[in-house]
């Protein structure tokens, strides 16, 4: 088990009507002007908009609105926000809706005290020295923005959208408010895709050749069966709010340091993902679900123990006397039987996208890494390693 240090700050509020009590708690973390920023995913919760303004206006805060529609935070709308910040004098931004709206929210803050173009500090041009204090609501599950440090942004550089990520821990929210009632409207694809991405990020430390992390790996796997089981259980009753709220807790859990702590990191998904989502201008949940099965189907040759693990204990699959590599190809299997299920795309074809893209999305990956340090002991520096897995996600479909 590796040293480590574990800093987080957020002050988390979770449970039913929570989010009717947001306008005290900014207010105790000395909020008085608020910039409310959501998107497309807020507006089917306008009851949601309604009752937090409500409590503002009891709090006696100020308050503005700032709508965006973009699916991914593009820099346009950021800057946008950073000059209403600065013209309203806002000192509190209240993220309501998904990941991409924290997201959003996140380069906003930063960009508040900052006096170049945002996309600086994404770019490693500048380090993000003050940012304004950051509240959540979430209305969905699983990607780690309500107590997270890391941000990205997308930005047209000529006729191609690229996506930079950021990570600062003065970018992790003071408060987060999770109300799982608020995710009820999640269909069958959402709730795959929360799943899928908490799969993702626990993966990125569970799969690392890190010795003797009992306790982290079985808080992991503790999180993993949690989703999957609760993931089910709504497949037959949305509005079953046990499954949500342990869904939903299981998220933020993944997210932070009780499943990675002491353990190595490898980036290998994130950085696919990052590139994989900007090519198909898709979101990181789609990303996720293509990635992670080809991730582990490969990973399964190096990792068979670690396989071996996730079978016995996660997917309740027989495991004496059997082959490790029959055993490691089942384990792939099962989340993929998980995945169709939620009808969660598994393939390029799927997102409308063929084995004739490999070789841009290569291009567009050795140009992240012509521009990032990323240590050489992952496949993602490993061309032919990556090949076989763009290979693997080219020949699956849902």
């Amino acid at each position: 088990m590796n040293n480590f240090e574990c800093i987080r700050k957020v002050h988390i509020v979770f449970g039913r009507d929570s989010d009717q009590h947001v306008g005290m708690l900014i207010k105790q973390h000395m909020g008085k002007r608020v910039l409310i920023h959501y998107g497309n995913s807020t507006l089917i919760y306008q009851t949601l908009l309604d009752r937090v303004k409500k409590s503002l206006d009891r709090s006696g805060i100020f308050y503005i609105d700032f709508y965006t529609a973009d699916v991914n935070p593009g820099l346009a709308a950021i800057e946008e926000g950073v000059v209403l910040c600065k013209r309203q004098r806002i000192d509190f931004i209240l993220a309501i809706g998904d990941n991409a709206v924290v997201n959003r929210a996140k380069a906003i803050a930063a960009g508040f005290f900052y006096d170049s173009s945002v996309i600086n500090l994404f770019l490693g041009m500048d380090k993000i020295l003050k940012a304004l204090p950051i509240a959540t609501i979430l209305t969905t599950s699983g990607t780690g923005g309500e107590n997270g440090a890391k941000a990205f942004i997308t930005y047209n550089e000529g006729s191609k959208l690229l996506k930079y990520e950021t990570n600062s821990n003065l970018l992790i929210p003071i408060l987060s408010v999770l109300n799982p009632e608020f995710c009820y409207k999640d269909g069958l694809l959402q709730i795959g895709l929360s799943v899928s991405q908490i799969i993702a990020q626990i993966m990125s430390y569970y799969l690392t050749p890190t010795d003797n992390c009992q306790i982290v790996d079985s808080v992991s796997e503790s999180i993993l069966s949690t989703c999957i089981h609760m993931a089910l259980r709504l497949k037959d009753d949305f509005e079953d709010y046990e499954a949500r709220a342990n869904l939903m807790w299981a998220g933020t859990l993944a997210h932070s340091d009780v499943n990675s702590a002491g353990r190595d990191y490898d980036p290998s998904i994130n950085i696919l993902a990052l590139i994989i989502s900007t090519y198909y201008n898709v979101s990181d949940g789609i990303a996720y679900a293509i990635i992670v099965p080809a991730y582990l189907e490969f990973m399964a040759i190096k990792c068979k123990q670690r396989l071996f693990r996730l079978a016995q204990n996660v997917f309740n699959i027989t495991v004496f006397g059997e082959d490790e590599s029959l055993i490691a190809a089942n384990t792939v299997k099962s989340i993929r039987n998980f995945y169709h299920k939620f009808e969660l795309p598994l393939g390029f074809i799927d997102i409308d996208g063929s084995g004739a893209d490999t070789i841009n999305i290569l291009n567009d990956l050795k140009a992240y890494l012509a521009n990032n340090v990323v240590d050489s002991k992952y496949i993602i520096t490993d061309t032919l390693s990556v090949e076989a897995m763009l290979a693997i996600m080219s020949t699956y479909r849902n």
